[in-house]
């Protein structure tokens, strides 16, 4: 599965925190291939 979508460095750690600790057998992979196209995260707020 991928998700792309834009997000502050705060809320990306603490998606990916989330993931892997929920969902140990998925690796996260985080880049900083960020694109003005690209969505926002969804609900962004609740990762701050």
């Amino acid at each position: 599965m991928r998700l792309d979508f834009q997000a502050s460095a705060e809320q990306t750690a603490s998606v990916a925190d989330e993931f892997a600790h929920t969902l140990p057998e998925f690796t996260v992979t985080v880049d900083d291939d960020i694109h003005p196209e690209l969505p926002p995260l969804p609900c962004a707020g609740l990762w701050d």
